[in-house]
C-alpha cells in the first residue's frame, strides 16, 4: 500500500533546522519537556508546545517568539514525529519515538486524500490487525495503532537497517551465501504467516526486506553489505490477502483485479485468481533471489505489460548465464521456485527451507569466516551472456556439438604464402569422383626444361603422400584447399630442404612455388604425415653440409651471431 523503502532525509522544517521540541530540550532538559509532551498528548486540546512552555513560566516572551519560527511539534498518539522515511500514493511512513520511554517506530500514516474513501481505511485497518497478529522475529511487528483526525494509522517495529533494494543500488550482486541464508529467514516469516493466519503476502520483492544490522558500525555496513548475523525482517503487508476469510464477508480485491509488482508477480497472481497460496509468494520470493544474485530482474521490458506477458510466457531464466560462479544447485533452486505452474513449485515453505539449508551445508558456509563475504561474484557483461553455459538449467534445445574433425584457424603465413590467407575456417573433407582427372602436380619435383632431382646412385625422390611442390605453368598460385596447420609445417619445412637441394645442385634460382594437397581430409593437428617426414629426412644428407659451407652469406651470419654472443658474455660477467 504505502513503500516505505523511498528513504527522504526530510526533517519537520526546513533543511537542517531544529524543531521547537529539540529547542526546548537544548534550553530546558529532557525531564522537563518530556513532562510537558505527556501532558499534551492526554490533552484533549494540546495546544502548541512553546504556548504551553509560557504558561508554565518555563521561557519568556523572546523564547516563545524564537520556538515559533522553528518546525512544530507534531504528535500523532503517544508518539513524537521526528523525520519522514518514505512516501507513496497512499500515505506516509515516518520515524517517531513514543514519549517517555524514547522507543522509535516506524510510524505510518494514510493520506489526506483518501479520508472519505472506505474501501482504502478498511484495507489499511486490515493490514493493522494482521501485523498486530505477528509475533516472529522475521516479520516487522505493531507497536501501537489509532486514529488521528478522522484517519488511521499504526506504528510498527522500526528496523536499524536497509533494505534489500537499497543494498542493490550501493554494492550490486550481492554473495550467494548471505542470500541464501537471508532466504532462509525470509521463508520462515512467510511460513509463520500462512500457517497460522494463511496470509498471502502478494508483493515480496528487495524494497519489502529489512536487514537489522544488529548495531555494526556504519564504516563496516558499508564495507561489508552482509554478514553472518544480520537479521531478514518482512514489511508492508498492505496488499496482504487471507484465505480464510469468512463466509458472507466482503473480499478486498476483485477477481481479474491485478495486485502486487509486476517483476516479481507469479503467472496465478497475474491472471487475478482468487485462489492464492502460498506459493504465489514462493514465486516472488525465487524472482527476488534472482535479482539479488545478478543485480537484474528475471525479465525486462519498456513496459509493465511487456514485462507481465514475459511472466507468463518467456522460459525461465537460468542466473548462472548472468553469474557463472553460482552453484548449480542453486540456480536450480531459484528456477523451482519460479516455475510458471505453482503445482511444480516446492509443495511446502519447510521443503524450501530444508532445500536452501542443503545448499549451505554444501557449501561449508556454517565455517565460512565473515571476512570472505568481501568477495563481490562475478557478472558477465550483456555482450557475454547470451550463450547458455555448459551444464547450465536452460530451456530448449541443447547446443550442437562441434565436429570433431574441425581444427582451429590457421595463423596467417610468410609473406611467400600470402595466396593461402584467404582461408578463415576449418577445412571441410573434399571428396573426388572416381571418373575425375587428375589433380595436377603429382609427380616430383620439376622444372621446365629439367627432369626429376635426384640423388648420385638413386632413382626420383618419392613423392610426398599428401602433397607435391610445383611450379604452376600459368605463373598464378594454386586454390585448391589448403592443408591442416601439422601438414602445412611439415610441407614448408620440406618446400625449404627442396630448395637447398636444388641450389646444392646448380638447377638454378629459385623459382615461385605452390603446396598442393593429396589428401581427403584435414590431418589432425600435431600429427607429422609419413611420407613428408621422409621426404624431409632425404634432403638432410652430407650434401647439405657441403651446401652450407659453399654459402659465404651464411657464413657470415653465424660469425656475427657468435661474436656478439661472446660480447654480452664478457659484458655481463665484467661489468659490476
Amino acid at each position: 500500500m504505502i513503500d516505505p523503502n523511498m528513504t527522504m532525509a526530510a526533517p519537520l522544517g526546513p533543511e537542517g533546522a531544529i524543531g521547537e521540541a529539540d529547542q526546548a530540550r537544548i534550553w530546558l532538559g529532557d525531564a522537563v519537556v518530556a513532562g510537558i509532551l505527556q501532558e499534551l498528548v492526554g490533552s484533549a486540546a494540546p495546544g502548541s508546545l512553546s504556548r504551553r512552555l509560557r504558561e508554565r513560566g518555563l521561557i519568556d516572551a523572546a523564547q516563545q517568539e524564537e520556538l515559533a519560527r522553528r518546525p512544530p511539534l507534531r504528535l500523532i498518539g503517544a508518539f513524537e514525529m521526528q523525520r519522514q522515511l518514505g512516501a507513496g500514493a497512499m500515505g506516509e511512513v515516518w520515524l517517531a519515538r513514543r514519549v517517555g520511554d524514547d522507543l522509535q517506530v516506524a510510524l505510518k500514516t494514510m493520506s489526506a486524500r483518501y479520508a472519505g474513501n472506505n474501501e482504502f481505511i478498511q484495507r489499511f485497518e486490515r493490514e493493522a490487525d494482521v501485523i498486530a497478529g505477528f509475533n516472529h522475529p522475521h516479520i516487522a511487528g505493531a507497536i501501537a495503532r489509532g486514529t488521528h483526525q478522522d484517519l488511521p494509522w499504526l506504528a510498527m517495529e522500526f528496523v536499524h537497517g536497509p533494505t534489500l533494494q537499497d543494498l542493490l543500488q550501493r554494492h550490486g550482486a550481492l554473495p550467494e551465501e548471505e542470500i541464501l541464508r537471508l532466504a532462509i529467514q525470509v521463508a520462515k516469516g512467510l511460513d509463520h504467516a500462512w500457517t497460522h493466519c494463511r496470509l498471502v503476502h502478494r508483493d515480496i520483492k528487495p524494497g519489502n526486506i529489512i536487514i537489522e544490522r544488529n548495531g555494526r558500525p556504519p564504516t563496516v555496513a558499508d564495507a561489508i553489505p552482509l554478514c553472518l548475523h544480520d537479521v531478514a525482517k518482512v514489511i508492508d503487508f498492505g496488499l496482504a490477502k487471507s484465505t480464510d476469510q469468512v463466509e458472507g464477508q466482503q473480499s478486498m480485491t476483485m477477481t481479474g483485479m491485478v495486485m502486487g509488482t509486476p517483476s516479481y508477480m507469479a503467472p496465478e497472481q497475474i491472471h487475478g485468481s482468487r485462489d492464492l497460496d502460498h506459493r504465489a509468494d514462493q514465486y516472488a520470493l525465487g524472482a527476488t533471489l534472482y535479482h539479488l544474485l545478478t543485480n537484474q530482474v528475471p525479465y525486462e521490458g519498456a513496459s509493465s505489460a511487456s514485462v507481465i506477458t514475459a511472466h507468463l510466457n518467456a522460459p525461465i531464466p537460468d542466473p548462472r548465464q548472468r553469474v557463472p560462479s553460482l552453484r548449480p544447485a542453486t540456480a536450480a533452486l531459484v528456477r523451482t521456485c519460479m516455475a510458471k505452474r505453482s503445482d511444480e513449485r516446492f509443495g511446502s515453505w519447510q521443503a524450501f527451507i530444508e532445500a536452501a539449508q542443503d545448499i549451505l551445508k554444501q557449501m561449508g558456509a556454517e565455517s565460512t569466516p565473515a571476512i570472505k563475504l568481501l568477495r563481490k561474484p562475478m557478472v558477465l557483461p550483456p555482450s557475454a551472456r547470451r550463450t547458455p553455459l555448459p551444464g547450465s538449467l536452460t530451456t530448449g534445445a541443447p547446443p550442437a556439438s562441434p565436429d570433431p574433425v574441425s581444427q582451429p584457424t590457421p595463423p596467417p603465413q610468410r609473406s611467400s604464402d600470402l595466396h593461402r590467407r584467404h582461408s578463415t575456417g576449418p577445412f571441410p573433407r573434399q571428396t573426388m569422383p572416381a571418373d575425375a582427372a587428375p589433380r595436377p602436380g603429382t609427380g616430383p619435383v620439376t622444372r621446365p626444361g629439367s627432369g626429376p632431382v635426384t640423388r648420385p646412385g638413386s632413382g626420383p625422390v618419392p613423392k610426398p603422400a599428401t602433397g607435391s611442390v610445383v611450379r604452376p605453368a600459368s605463373g598464378s598460385f594454386s586454390t585448391h584447399p589448403l592443408p591442416t596447420q601439422a601438414s602445412r609445417g611439415d610441407q614448408a619445412l620440406a618446400q625449404v630442404m627442396t630448395d637447398r637441394v636444388q641450389r646444392i645442385r646448380h638447377v638454378g634460382p629459385r623459382a615461385p612455388i605452390s603446396v598442393t594437397p593429396e589428401t581427403d581430409g584435414p590431418v589432425p593437428p600435431h600429427v607429422a604425415t609419413p611420407s613428408t617426414s621422409s621426404v624431409t629426412l632425404e634432403a638432410l644428407d652430407d650434401e647439405a653440409t657441403v651446401g652450407l659451407a659453399k654459402d659465404p652469406m651464411m657464413v657470415r651470419v653465424m660469425v656475427v651471431v657468435a661474436v656478439v654472443a661472446v660480447a654480452l658474455i664478457a659484458t655481463i660477467i665484467l661489468v659490476p
